[in-house]
């Protein structure tokens, strides 16, 4: 019959004849006190396990060493140290301040940087074609109306009248008319590769503006028009028109007063579609 293995602790006078007791033993939360005397006659050390690592079996535990607590178990300490005081004081970082720069700001830079490469090609397009603040087409020399100062006289009661009607759609066909339809008063472009710049012409040259600004000067000009007529010609208007669409078109032109209104919003959009095309031609 085999002698049966004795295990000791180490650190104090515990002893069983089952391994599963001694380590439970060895790895209680609150290790066991040292003991003064100890005697290791007929006693068999059970073999160190080195791959456990959760705790230690030679007396000693795991430090924190900001504080100098000690745990049985390494995780025990991993939690500790998280909240430790003495561990996130000397790992606390101060950020540098830094200066918080709008965006609007970055935004503003980008477009100025886009502004003054499209001039530098201005320059160089002028110098090459010898504009003279006018546009060659034919032979024909056409002098080109400042940007805000164009020639409607061509634009007919009829051609408002149907503008009126179509609301939306009808003030981008008004801008077609006043812009495009005749030729000096094609003063502005835009392009697909800037499409937060557009170009005007201010009579004497082509100068570059923010897209949003030069789109509500134009949006803003045809929308004077079909209200200015709206009002010199109200009752015929009504009674040309049914009842229905008289009030729609009452209630879109003031719609059309707020640029932050979703038909205001939707008439920029077709505009600068329409710009955009109109500069490719």
């Amino acid at each position: 019959m085999s002698v049966a293995e004795t295990y000791e602790c180490p650190r104090c006078t515990y002893t069983t004849n089952h391994r599963h007791r001694f380590n439970s033993h060895m790895q209680r939360k609150v290790p066991c006190k040292l003991r003064t005397n100890s005697t290791t006659n007929n006693v068999v050390s059970p073999p160190q396990n080195t791959t456990n690592k959760r705790t230690r079996t030679d007396g000693t535990a795991f430090t924190c060493d900001a504080c100098n607590n000690s745990y049985n178990f390494r995780s025990a300490l991993y939690r500790h140290r998280k909240n430790c005081p003495g561990v996130i004081a000397a790992t606390a970082i101060t950020p540098a301040t830094e200066e918080v720069v709008p965006s609007d700001n970055i935004e503003n830079t980008e477009l100025k940087k886009q502004v003054e490469e499209l001039k530098k090609r201005v320059d160089e397009i002028s110098e090459r074609k010898n504009y003279n603040f006018t546009i060659n087409n034919n032979q024909n020399t056409i002098n080109i109306n400042a940007f805000g100062r164009e020639d409607t006289s061509g634009i007919s009661q009829q051609v408002m009248d149907q503008c009126l009607r179509r609301t939306n759609v009808g003030l981008v066909d008004l801008v077609k008319h006043i812009h495009f339809d005749n030729a000096s008063n094609h003063n502005v472009k835009a392009s697909i590769e800037h499409p937060n710049i557009v170009e005007f012409h201010d009579g004497n040259e082509w100068k570059y503006d923010l897209q949003k600004k030069v789109l509500r000067q134009i949006i803003d000009s045809g929308h004077r028009m079909m209200s200015d007529h709206f009002d010199d010609h109200t009752d015929r208007l009504k009674t040309e028109m049914s009842n229905a669409l008289f009030h729609y078109v009452c209630d879109w032109l003031r719609k059309m007063e707020k640029s932050n209104h979703a038909a205001y919003v939707d008439v920029m959009e077709r505009v600068f579609v329409l710009v955009l095309n109109q500069s490719r031609a």
